[in-house]
């Protein structure tokens, strides 16, 4: 076969070709780009809205995490203000256990009539007066040393006049203290 072309020019129909093939090729990867790129648009605004809503509700958790932080820290506050107040409660004695002590504790040979007990509304004191008969008189000052020894009685009068006697002594005691 002939050969019709010079050499010339077919090198410049090869350059020409490799040129439109590398047009056409760019132009298909710029069209498959711009066709990426669409597709991928939508995801990147669902992206978008997705990153703020998550945004929302970790600002939202977080608000909430420091008022529940907050609430938690009022509550621990209330309960040390009440563990405290139960602590004071349970070191005082209530006048009853104080009371049954007393009674529970009496010395052998003292035999109560009356207790009577009066507090007074105005002021924090009380007075506790307790009435009976002891068989002696070293059961009786053993009694006014009991009631001595109780923290909540300030005062303790025994009139000199119940230890007159030295047996089957009657007596009244009277005791003032904060209770």
């Amino acid at each position: 076969m002939r050969n019709l072309l010079s050499e010339q020019t077919k090198h410049e129909l090869k350059v020409l070709y490799w040129y439109r093939l590398a047009t056409v090729g760019l132009i298909f990867l710029s069209a498959l780009l711009v066709i990426g790129i669409i597709a991928l648009f939508p995801s990147y605004i669902l992206l978008k809205t997705n990153e703020s809503v998550l945004h929302q509700k970790s600002s939202l958790f977080r608000e909430q995490k420091n008022t529940e932080e907050a609430s938690a820290a009022s509550l621990v506050r209330i309960t040390n203000t009440e563990l405290i107040l139960l602590s004071r409660i349970k070191q005082e004695m209530l006048f009853s256990e104080r009371l049954a002590e007393i009674v529970g504790g009496q010395p052998k040979g003292i035999v109560t009539d009356h207790i009577m007990f009066v507090t007074q509304k105005d002021k924090e004191e009380g007075v506790f007066t307790m009435g009976g008969t002891s068989a002696t008189r070293d059961s009786l000052l053993s009694l006014e040393r009991l009631l001595k020894q109780q923290p909540d009685f300030k005062t303790v009068t025994l009139p000199v006049s119940n230890l007159a006697e030295d047996h089957n002594i009657q007596f009244s005691l009277t005791a003032r203290g904060s209770f």
